[in-house]
């Protein structure tokens, strides 16, 4: 079954969001090989790296984009990548590979000795900040001149705080216009979602086969052990996919199969269709204004994301507006900025207990439960096309949208199903229902002046950030720079 959803926005005419229903998954197991073909018929090698070759790329790993640091060591780093590609096979070409890795990260660090700070510091600046893994980070899986596949590290890689995410990854797929990626299937489950383009996803199982047509805003999950391909129609625009996988297996290990089951790819070319089978409806953003729009496909509405209790959102934001301080009861979002740029905050209780000295994290915790001392710490910075950022549940957060560009984002929601957005302030704000004498004692304030910080907010969901406040005061909401702290007042 395919649900369409659509919502209309001043900053973007349409956002189409549709969820695929497929067939029951099977296992099956294979080779890893890599092969693209375009739509002509032309039939090339892809540039491959192996699983063992991807583990050992997964730590540390920082690919370089245009405008973002120099040059050299990427490039000298290829060009050893593929002189192993050509010169060596099996483990020989493993290690070679690795070699390549190792030089590559001691030139990376001998460029930031003797910098100091932690501005200047990537790998300083990321420990102090596990939410945001910038674009540069995502690690490229499969390449050819047709399209490439990135994978993103696993989460836990990063840090501990996000063991509960540890079964899932993140990747993205871009495709040439006139492309064809050959039929693989994966060992874990998978939801794609096209960010950008239109294409057709073919899907076999063992009595089966259907195809799909696809543009910006579509979702469709695919089973674990179904057989996928993907074919970009278009003669100019590119195709850009957002993957989500859980692993069946070991937590976070998700490996692709081409050419499994000796199956010829051609018949899966051939295949393709022009109809498609779906079902549509247009459906109501989950809230929204002339300021921004955020809608979601939950899992208790679709039966295919019951299953990986999963959510998927999208969020327009336009020019200069943030979205009120918001807080999710069960979701822990992985955000993919798609278009434009701007700025992310949260609170995080877990950095702002590590902030207050050494120790065992767990004997801490225990101890300032026990204490009822629980410090926040302000997590703040500018997000930009292709980052992405994790939003544990229950963190208090907020997305401020640049001056001059939209901000638009996609997410996949970890634990979705019954999932409730809460508001720190405006007119929707949770401490509307509570009672004043409980925010008295609970900001040890009087009644009237928590009524005026919080009243004083009309507005509900988006409003206009601090950069279009050219006068006036608003409680806490003016902040002299960018946006020095939003959540202060609360925490």
């Amino acid at each position: 079954m395919l649900a369409k959803t659509q919502i209309h926005s001043n900053s973007d005419a349409r956002t189409n969001v549709a969820i695929v229903d497929t067939s029951t998954s099977h296992n099956s197991t294979g080779i890893l090989t890599a092969l693209s073909v375009n739509a002509r018929g032309g039939l090339r090698l892809c540039e491959a790296i192996g699983t063992d070759e991807m583990s050992a790329l997964e730590a540390n790993t920082a690919w370089t984009i245009a405008g973002k640091g120099k040059r050299d060591p990427e490039q000298r780093f290829r060009e050893c990548q593929q002189r192993c590609q050509r010169q060596e096979e099996g483990q020989q070409q493993r290690q070679c590979q690795q070699r390549c890795q190792q030089e590559y990260r001691r030139e990376i660090e001998q460029e930031h000795q003797g910098t100091g700070g932690e501005e200047t510091n990537p790998q300083k600046r990321e420990e102090n900040n596990p939410y945001l893994f910038e674009s540069h980070r995502w690690m490229t899986g499969y390449r050819s001149s047709h399209g490439h596949l990135r994978v993103l590290e696993k989460f836990t890689q990063r840090s501990e705080l996000f063991r509960g995410i540890e079964k899932f990854r993140v990747a993205v797929a871009e495709f040439e216009p006139q492309s064809f990626m050959m039929p693989h299937h994966t060992d874990g489950e998978a939801i794609y979602i096209v960010v950008r383009g239109q294409g057709t996803i073919g899907i076999a199982n063992q009595d089966e086969k259907n195809s799909f047509n696809m543009e910006k805003g579509d979702a469709i999950r695919v089973p674990s052990g179904s057989t996928t391909y993907f074919i970009n129609r278009d003669n100019k625009e590119k195709l850009f996919v957002y993957v989500l996988s859980k692993s069946a297996g070991l937590p976070g290990e998700v490996r692709q199969y081409f050419g499994a089951g000796g199956v010829n790819p051609e018949s899966f070319y051939r295949a393709i269709s022009s109809g498609i089978l779906e079902k549509s409806f247009n459906e109501r953003p989950l809230f929204g204004n002339r300021l921004g729009q955020f809608i979601v496909a939950p899992p208790e509405k679709f039966q295919q994301l019951r299953d990986l209790d999963v959510a998927i959102g999208f969020m327009n934001i336009s020019q200069g507006a943030m979205v009120i301080p918001s807080i999710n009861t069960r979701i822990t979002g992985l955000i993919l900025i798609v278009e434009g740029s701007g700025y992310f905050e949260l609170q995080c209780p877990h950095l702002g207990s590590q902030k207050q000295g050494q120790g065992s994290s767990g004997e801490k915790r225990w101890q300032e439960e026990q204490e009822g001392n629980v410090h926040y710490q302000k997590v703040g910075f500018p997000v930009n096309v292709g980052d992405l950022v994790v939003v544990p549940v229950g963190h208090p957060m907020t997305f401020v949208a640049n001056k001059g560009s939209n901000l638009r984002m996609v997410g996949f929601g970890i634990n979705g199903q019954n999932s409730k957005v809460n508001f720190l302030v405006g007119k929707q704000s949770i401490w509307s229902d509570i009672e004043t004498e409980a925010k008295e004692l609970a900001f040890n304030m009087p009644t009237k002046e928590v009524e005026e910080i919080f009243q004083k907010q009309e507005e509900s969901y988006f409003v206009p950030g601090p950069e279009q406040r050219e006068r006036g005061e608003e409680g806490r909401w003016v902040q002299e720079h960018h946006l020095s702290s939003i959540l202060d007042f609360v925490f």
